[in-house]
């Protein structure tokens, strides 16, 4: 990467001129992101655990769930975390790393529902050769083969961008560094850069929706030739991809080919999260909704954890569908109200002292039991030793006892403060 930039840090945008974002921030980037995290693991635990659903489309949407919550992680909690603490600022080499993944992401993001046409394709346009041409080999090459030309492709944009030098504002006018934002900063020539996204647009984003399209042509055309309820069928499993791939496709390439001369920040903010952010969020609803395998594989998961049985013949341990989901969710809850509590200024007083620290308290107390649990429901060995039952119990009693005191000093903080 050449040393001619010319900035040490550059200061993400927080809200336009004339707009407050806060709730932006504050509720709805923390909604959605919980909300994806939690979606898309379970997406993940239902498509492994349940038998039936080890196919190669649902291998295919396994690891796009798995994508799908990294991509959401390298935008959205860096937004929220420099919301609460007012610090904008991001090194070069953090905005670098940023740019990287996103574009990353982004690209292996549109394979993966490129081959998850391809695989709708052969399921029904050629149904007897289908086990022939999507086979475990077949799967897990192209699977790799988007990965490790992601990574050349990120590589090759991130480090083309900044070769340039960046001599006048350092203010991304974005919540996340991304190519265009940096574009419209810099003081060099930045032809050959536009020439590289157009080209790269044309080749990768039309060749993927040329694809896409062409497959879905013979597929609604093979589709009108079947009978009524198989039709339906066949409908209801292409309707989702085809709703993630437009809502992604085109948010993504209006951000990145619209013109500087007429580019509004309040609309680039909303793009970008279009693309970064919706995508994420309505793989888990769209599919689980739309698709009848995954909603009765969810609805399995749901049942069997709450009657407290493990049906071997199911596949699913009943632990599975909740105890992670809880996990995660008294995780960030708790994380967001120790970094709540702990940047803003106006809550260092002993009431959110004593919160912080029983946030501390839970995120322990909860790590003692469910992943152990959870673990065990899927490898089916309940076996523990003398020695990690007795520091387990330990362990239990002492955050039980901890907790009890803890809120008991807040009734007592209360009582004083009024």
């Amino acid at each position: 990467m050449a040393n001619a930039t010319m900035v040490t840090e550059f200061l993400l945008l927080g809200s336009p001129e004339g707009w407050n974002l806060s709730f932006l921030y504050f509720t709805v980037f923390p909604m959605t992101y919980l909300g994806t995290l939690l979606g898309n693991l379970l997406i993940v635990i239902v498509t492994t655990a349940d038998q039936n659903l080890n196919t190669p489309m649902y291998f295919f949407l396994r690891n796009l769930s798995i994508l799908d919550m990294g991509f959401i992680s390298i935008t959205v909690p860096n937004a929220c975390v420099n919301s609460l603490t007012g610090n904008r600022a991001i090194s070069v080499p953090g905005c670098a790393t940023q740019i990287f993944l996103v574009i990353f992401c982004a690209y292996v993001e549109m394979l993966f529902l490129t081959i998850m046409a391809w695989d709708h394709y052969v399921a029904i346009c050629q149904p007897l050769q289908y086990p022939l041409i999507m086979n475990p080999k077949f799967c897990v090459r192209m699977i790799l083969a988007s990965l490790l030309s992601g990574l050349l492709y990120a590589g090759v944009h991130t480090e083309n961008t900044f070769q340039l030098s960046f001599c006048q504002s350092n203010v991304v006018h974005q919540f996340f560094c991304d190519v265009p934002s940096l574009l419209r900063l810099s003081c060099s020539d930045t032809t050959s850069n536009l020439v590289l996204l157009l080209v790269s647009a044309v080749l990768i984003c039309g060749g993927c929706f040329t694809f896409i399209a062409m497959s879905y042509i013979r597929m609604f055309s093979a589709v009108l030739k079947f009978p009524t309820g198989k039709s339906s069928k066949a409908f209801s499993t292409c309707t989702p991809h085809i709703l993630v791939f437009s809502v992604f496709l085109s948010s993504g390439t209006a951000v990145y080919l619209r013109s500087s001369a007429t580019s509004d920040t309040l609309q680039d903010m909303v793009l970008s999260a279009f693309y970064t952010v919706v995508p994420p969020f309505l793989n888990p609803l769209i599919y689980s909704l739309r698709n009848k395998q995954v909603k009765e594989a969810v609805g399995s998961v749901i049942l069997l954890t709450l009657s407290f049985e493990y049906k071997p013949k199911s596949g699913i341990a009943g632990s599975s569908g909740v105890f992670p989901m809880t996990y995660l969710g008294t995780l960030l809850g708790n994380l967001l109200i120790i970094m709540v509590t702990t940047a803003e200024q106006n809550l260092h007083m002993p009431m959110y002292f004593f919160l912080r620290n029983l946030s501390i308290l839970d995120i322990c107390f909860i790590s003692i039991t469910v992943p152990n649990a959870f673990v065990n429901s899927f490898i089916i060995n309940g076996v523990i030793s003398v020695t990690g039952c007795a520091t387990q119990i330990f362990l239990v009693l002492f955050c039980a006892d901890v907790e009890i005191l803890i809120l008991s000093i807040m009734a007592w903080d209360c009582y004083v403060a009024i």
